[in-house]
C-alpha cells in the first residue's frame, strides 16, 4: 500500500507518513497474536461436541446393520436382480403361450367346422383319421364300379366308412379337450409367475429402503468424521503457531522530506482546462450542426431532394438599394462577382431547352424571403445579353421586381393587361440598360388567384411567348399561396430557389411535391445566399469551382 500525508510543513509530512506505517505494522502484529489465541480457545470448545456427535453416528450405523442382518447389500441386490430377470423372461414366455392357446380356444369356440382350423387339421391323430377316411372312400369308389349300392360288399364298405368317421370325430373331440387343458395350464403358469414377480419386486423395494437408510447413516458418520478431523487439524496448527507470529508487512521505501509541493499542480490544471474547453467547443459545434435543418451545399440539395442543382448564388454583404440593381450586380467589376454564378445558371437552363426556340421559365420558392425576385431579375438580365427577354412580375401580393429596376410600382402592368383595361404598349416597360422588357404586377386585384386562373391570363402568356425568345416569371412562394401552382402550368420549366442554411428541408420537400403533383417540369434548384467564405473554409476552393468562380 502507499501512504500519503499532506501538510504545510514538508518535514512533518515525511515523519507522519513513516509513523503511520510503523503503527500499522505493530498493530497488525498484535491483532494476529490475539486472533490466534482466540482461535485456539474456540477450537478447544468445539472439539468436544464434535467428537461426541461422531461416536453417536457410528453407534447408530452399527446398530442398524446388526438389526437388519446386513452383510453385503450389493450381493443380495445382484442375486435378486438376476432372479427377477429370469422370472421376467419366463413370464414373457408364459404370456405368449397363454395368448396362443387362448386364441386357438377362441377359434374353436367360435365355429363348429373344426376341420377347417389349421391347429386341429394339422394334428397327427386327426391327420391319421382323415387319411383312413380317404382310403375307405377310395375303396368305395372302386367297388361302386363293380357292385351296386345294395350289394353286401358295398354295404360293408359303407359301414366301414361310417365307423371311420366316428373315430375321426372322437379324435377331434380329444384334440379340442387338449386345447382347453393347454389353455388352463398356460393360465395357471402365467399367474404363478406373476405372483413370483410381485414378491421379487417387494423384496427389491425392501432392500432399497434398507440401503437408503444405510447410506444415510454412513454419510452422517463420514460428515462428522471430516468435520472433527478438520477442527482437530486446525487445533494442532493453532497450538504449533501460537508462539510464532512473523511480521506480515514491512516498510519498503521510507518517506523522505519532499522538495517540491504536491499541489496545486498548475500545469495539469491548465492542460485539463484547455482539454475541457476544446471538448466543449467541439460538442457545441456538432450540436449546432445537428440543429441545422437547412441545405449547406448543393450536394445536400441533390442528395436529399433528388432534384438536379443548377448552381449557387453568393451571399451579398451589406449593400444599399442601388447595389441590388440586377444590372449592377452583373457588371464585370461588381464586388460580389455575382455575374459568374448567374451566367452558370443561365447556361444550365439554356442547355435544358437547346432544341426549343421559345421558353417560359417560372422562378419560385417554398417560403417568402428566399431571394426568388432577385434571382428572377438577375437571370432575366443575364438571358437578355443573348436573347430577347421579357421579365414578368407575377407576384401580385408582394411585388419586388419593379423595385430592383427602379420602376414605379403603381403603374399599369400584368393585372391590367389580363383584365383588358390596358394594352401591351402601356404595360410593358423597356429597360435599355438591362436590355430586357419588364411587365410589372400592375394594380393589385381583389383576388389575384382568380385573375391568373382565367383563360385571358393563359392567352396573354401565349401571345407574349410568341413575341419574345424567353420569358422569366417571378411568382409567389409555393407554400404561401396557390398562385405559383396555377402559373406553373403555363411555364415550360420551373426554377426553384432555396435559401442556404435557412430554409427547412420539410418546407422545400413539401413545395416540390406540390409542384410535381401538378405535372410541372422542374428544371432544377438554385441555392441562394450561399456563404462563399464558409464554403471555402469547410470544403476548399476546388470543391465549389463546379458552381462558379469564387473570389478569395
Amino acid at each position: 500500500m502507499n501512504i500519503r500525508f499532506e501538510a504545510n510543513d514538508p518535514d512533518l509530512a515525511a515523519r507522519v507518513a513513516n509513523a503511520i506505517a510503523e503503527a500499522y505494522i505493530h498493530r497488525n502484529f498484535e491483532l494476529r497474536v490475539n486472533l490466534t489465541k482466540d482461535s485456539a480457545s474456540w477450537l478447544t470448545e468445539k472439539l468436544g461436541p464434535l467428537k461426541t456427535a461422531l461416536v453417536s453416528a457410528e453407534q447408530r450405523l452399527q446398530s442398524f446393520r446388526e438389526r437388519e442382518n446386513l452383510v453385503d447389500v450389493e450381493g443380495v441386490r445382484s442375486l435378486i436382480a438376476r432372479e427377477l430377470d429370469e422370472i421376467t423372461a419366463d413370464l414373457v414366455e408364459a404370456r405368449k403361450r397363454r395368448s396362443e392357446t387362448e386364441n386357438l380356444l377362441m377359434q374353436v369356440r367360435g365355429t363348429d367346422q373344426w376341420g377347417s382350423i389349421p391347429a386341429i387339421l394339422n394334428h397327427r391323430t386327426v391327420q391319421e383319421a382323415n387319411n383312413s377316411i380317404a382310403t375307405v372312400e377310395k375303396k368305395i369308389a372302386e367297388l361302386s364300379k363293380r357292385y351296386g349300392p345294395e350289394h353286401p360288399v358295398m354295404l360293408a364298405a359303407q359301414s366301414e366308412l361310417s365307423e371311420t368317421k366316428r373315430n375321426s370325430r372322437a379324435k377331434i373331440d380329444n384334440v379340442l379337450g387338449s386345447i382347453q387343458k393347454d389353455y388352463e395350464v398356460a393360465t395357471q403358469n402365467e399367474n404363478a409367475l406373476t405372483e413370483s414377480m410381485e414378491r421379487a419386486k417387494l423384496e427389491v423395494q425392501n432392500i432399497n429402503r434398507k440401503e437408503y437408510r444405510l447410506k444415510e447413516l454412513e454419510r452422517e458418520v463420514e460428515t462428522n468424521r471430516k468435520l472433527y478431523d478438520t477442527f482437530f487439524s486446525r487445533f494442532q496448527e493453532a497450538n504449533v503457531t501460537q508462539d510464532f507470529h512473523p511480521f506480515n508487512a514491512r516498510i519498503s521505501d521510507k518517506a523522505e522530506v519532499p522538495i517540491y509541493p504536491a499541489k496545486p499542480r498548475k500545469k495539469l490544471i491548465v492542460v485539463l482546462t484547455f482539454m475541457c474547453a476544446l471538448m466543449l467547443g467541439v460538442f457545441i459545434a456538432f450540436f449546432l450542426e445537428f440543429l441545422n435543418n437547412g441545405f449547406r451545399n448543393m450536394d445536400d440539395v441533390e442528395r436529399l431532394l433528388q432534384v438536379p442543382g443548377l448552381g449557387v448564388l453568393p451571399k451579398l454583404e451589406k449593400v444599399d438599394d442601388q447595389d441590388l440593381d440586377p444590372v449592377n450586380l452583373l457588371k464585370e467589376d461588381a464586388p460580389s462577382d455575382m455575374g459568374e454564378f448567374v451566367r452558370t445558371i443561365r447556361s444550365a437552363l439554356l442547355f435544358t431547352r437547346v432544341d426549343e426556340l421559345n421558353s417560359v421559365t417560372l422562378i419560385t420558392s417554398a417560403l417568402p424571403g428566399e431571394g426568388k425576385s432577385t434571382t428572377a431579375g438577375t437571370l432575366a438580365v443575364a438571358m437578355g445579353q443573348l436573347k430577347k427577354v421579357l421579365l414578368i412580375e407575377a407576384d401580385m401580393r408582394r411585388p419586388g421586381v419593379s423595385k430592383q429596376f427602379g420602376v414605379e410600382r403603381q403603374r399599369l402592368g400584368l393585372s391590367d393587361l389580363v383584365a383588358g383595361t390596358a394594352n401591351k404598349e402601356e404595360c410593358i416597360v423597356h429597360l435599355p440598360e438591362a436590355k430586357i422588357d419588364l411587365l410589372t404586377a400592375g394594380q393589385v386585384p381583389p383576388n389575384p388567384l382568380e385573375l391568373i386562373s382565367s383563360q385571358r391570363f393563359v392567352q396573354t402568356i401565349q401571345q407574349l411567348d410568341q413575341e419574345y425568345d424567353h420569358i422569366v416569371i417571378d411568382s409567389p412562394p409555393v407554400n404561401a399561396v396557390s398562385d405559383a401552382l396555377i402559373i406553373a402550368r403555363q411555364a415550360d420549366q420551373v426554377v426553384f430557389v432555396v435559401r442556404a442554411e435557412t430554409t427547412a428541408y420539410n418546407a422545400v420537400k413539401q413545395a416540390i411535391q406540390r409542384l410535381q403533383m401538378g405535372d410541372v417540369k422542374l428544371a432544377g434548384i438554385v441555392l441562394n445566399y450561399f456563404d462563399l467564405k464558409k464554403a471555402s473554409t469547410y470544403y476548399g476552393y476546388h470543391y465549389y469551382n463546379r458552381y462558379g468562380a469564387m473570389t478569395s
